[in-house]
């Protein structure tokens, strides 16, 4: 197996630095649609929030 260490190395290098691609590209796939969907309901959040303030519906709190 260690016969050739060079190769070994290089082809261990190269299967690692595939697998993280593979595992980063997942990930992406994966999480994406979340990350999608949680910025919009944030940003909804957000409007409602600065709507209410600006027609007065509700009023800052100051101290």
């Amino acid at each position: 197996m260690f016969k050739n260490l060079k190769g070994f190395t290089l082809s261990f290098i190269i299967y690692l630095v595939i697998t993280f691609v593979f595992f980063i590209g997942s990930v992406l796939i994966v999480t994406y649609p979340f990350v999608i969907i949680a910025a919009y309901v944030a940003g909804q959040y957000i409007f409602t929030i600065f709507y209410m303030e600006a027609s007065g519906l509700i009023a800052e709190n100051r101290i």
